[in-house]
């Protein structure tokens, strides 16, 4: 699993999909695995549960809303998966139906995060409908960005850009994202950073920390290294 984090997308393999199939139970689950399968529809790698087998991967499949929006858990191996991949980018969600200034507000934020030098990337229902051209919209779903950072500073600026934009409809989320992968939402970043909270929850791909050093991370902490 060398590599790999929360929120990064992987495509199995053909014998891993039949494997998957075989052990599956007949019922509704099937079927959205059967369509992943046929369409070799990329998995998302969540937080690895604690005390699991190293040697295996658990990923998810949040299925869209023909499959009652169930949350499917898959447990691969590392050679069942045939490559990695990443969330669409921010830019592809004008071919989405929006309202014009929603769209507007969209590209203008899409500029300003580009120019603190970051690509920002959707994921949650935005980012699988792009992904795989299901319903997953719903009138009150998030716009949910991924946005990657390398420093304090770095994140500071991303969370004030997105403060900026935030539109009510869709409302805007996501995690701001340090070097090593571990996670922490924008919104509650912007609140510790501000002396609102005086904790902040990191997210990483084995770790879940309440952190409330008001100097995490530092240059020498392991979310900075390279």
């Amino acid at each position: 699993m060398a590599g790999l984090q929360r929120q990064q997308l992987v495509r199995l393999t053909g014998a891993a999909w039949e494997r998957v199939l075989a052990g599956s139970e007949r019922g509704e689950s099937v079927a959205c695995l059967e369509h992943w399968a046929a369409q070799g529809l990329p998995l998302v790698v969540g937080r690895q549960p604690s005390g699991s087998d190293p040697r295996s991967i658990d990923v998810g499949l949040p299925a869209p809303l023909r499959w009652g929006r169930q949350r499917l858990r898959l447990r691969v191996r590392p050679d069942e998966i045939a490559g990695v991949d990443r969330f669409p980018a921010l830019d592809r969600v004008a071919g989405l139906p929006l309202p014009r200034d929603v769209r507007s507000a969209v590209h203008a934020l899409g500029t300003a995060l580009a120019a603190c030098r970051t690509a920002a990337r959707v994921y949650g229902g935005y980012g699988w409908q792009l992904l795989t051209g299901l319903d997953y919209l719903r009138p009150q779903s998030d716009l949910d960005l991924l946005l990657e950072a390398d420093s304090p500073a770095a994140a500071d600026a991303l969370a004030a850009e997105l403060a900026r934009f935030a539109f009510e409809a869709p409302r805007l989320d996501g995690e701001i994202v340090f070097a090593d992968g571990r996670a922490v939402a924008w919104r509650e970043w912007r609140e510790w950073r501000a002396g609102r909270s005086a904790r902040i929850l990191v997210k990483g791909i084995r770790t879940l920390d309440l952190v409330s050093a008001v100097d995490w991370p530092t240059p020498s902490s392991p979310a900075l290294a390279a």
